[in-house]
């Protein structure tokens, strides 16, 4: 209450007045102006309503001013804010039930949680696998917090029958994050190689990446690898056999690519230059009668014949192994126009008292060659002439 005295001012004069020191919320009028009217004493008396605001706001002052004349009070905070009660953080773990899982088994995350609700629900995301690795394709999900405080998230990777390695599973709950990792046990499968048999007629035949077999093998007595003929392994381990009683020898318009081993096997004479065959690391053949092979410096020669008083010739090849046997005059002759790479190996055994053929050798790391004989008792075999030639 605020009480004006004046003096000399007619009764029922009214005078502005203004609070100050405190705002229009806190007055039970809302109003911080107002009429003051003097009475017949010379007083004018303003009573002020101030709220029980429940605010805790702290000792003000309210100033009243009127006709220029200027009054304070100090308002008591004796209605304060009711204390805010104390609410405890919530907090999430996330684990990984093991240290790796197999590709189609489900992985298992347990999200333990303090002053979390029961039944609140709680999000997570996966990472480190795509959704196609994922059973439901999904990538995120919720998990239900129970009386326990534990939510539960099971993640299913697909048995997908592809191989791609290990890799690592990651959920995240909460701004938690466990991972785990996810063996490879569902491998692509291996492709199996084909199998190819040549005919009479032109053929070209391509393999696949696995290892693939082509067969040249004679069909009612005639050749099967054949003019225009094309064989291409592709990739893998592949191989070429060629099978025949008569005289084997290249034919017109073939090729023979990407082929890793081949294999000859002839009744009679073999004279196969394989040089422009790709990918060639084995050259076998067996001969009767004679043979001739010239191979890459990439290729090892194994060349076996019964060649009597027919010749062997090598030329090129990374190693040369020959070994001849049933052998008279024939002769043996490596890197006359082609010098192998790698080590040259002769072994030849003659039949019946003769004098064996000539050996030459020219190049090769290392030369080894063995004569050895066969004949009767009380008869006489003399050995062939040797002549090794470095490179």
């Amino acid at each position: 209450v605020f009480t004006l005295t004046t003096t000399n001012v007619s009764a029922g004069t009214e005078y502005s007045y203004v609070i100050s020191g405190i705002n229009s919320a806190d007055l039970s009028s809302g109003s911080l102006t107002g009429l003051a009217e003097v009475d017949a004493d010379g007083k004018a008396t303003v009573t002020v309503g101030l709220k029980n605001d429940t605010t805790t706001e702290g000792a003000e002052t309210m100033v009243m001013t009127v006709a220029g004349e200027t009054a304070s009070v100090s308002v008591t905070d004796s209605s304060t804010t009711a204390a805010a009660a104390t609410v405890a953080a919530a907090t999430y773990s996330l684990a990984a039930g093991a240290t790796s899982y197999d590709e189609g088994s489900p992985a298992s995350f347990t999200l333990t949680t303090a002053n979390v609700d029961s039944g609140s629900v709680v999000a997570y995301t996966i990472s480190g696998l795509s959704s196609a690795d994922i059973s439901g394709g999904d990538l995120v999900g919720t998990t239900t917090v129970g009386v326990d405080g534990i939510g539960v998230i099971s993640v299913t990777s697909l048995a997908d029958t592809l191989t791609e390695g290990a890799e690592t599973l990651t959920v995240t709950a909460a701004g938690a994050t466990a991972s785990t990792t996810v063996n490879d046990t569902s491998l692509t499968p291996a492709i199996v190689g084909a199998t190819y048999s040549l005919t009479t007629s032109p053929d070209a035949h391509t393999g696949n990446s696995g290892d693939d077999t082509f067969n040249a093998t004679d069909v009612g007595g005639s050749a099967t690898w054949t003019t225009g003929d094309a064989v291409d392994g592709v990739s893998g381990t592949d191989t070429f056999t060629i099978t025949s009683a008569s005289a084997i020898t290249v034919p017109i318009s073939t090729s023979v690519l990407n082929i890793d081993s081949g294999v000859i096997t002839g009744s009679s004479t073999v004279v196969v230059d394989a040089s422009g065959w790709t990918g060639l690391t084995a050259l076998t053949s067996t001969a009767v009668a004679g043979t001739t092979l010239t191979a890459a410096s990439t290729t090892a020669v194994t060349a076996g014949d019964t060649l009597a008083a027919g010749a062997v010739t090598v030329d090129g090849g990374s190693t040369v192994s020959i070994t001849n046997t049933g052998v008279t005059t024939g002769t043996i002759t490596v890197g006359a126009t082609t010098a192998p790479a790698g080590a040259i190996t002769v072994s030849s055994t003659t039949t019946g008292a003769v004098t064996h053929g000539a050996i030459a050798t020219t190049g090769g790391t290392t030369v080894s060659i063995t004569q050895a004989d066969t004949n009767a008792l009380n008869t006489t075999s003399v050995a062939g002439a040797v002549t090794v030639t470095g490179n």
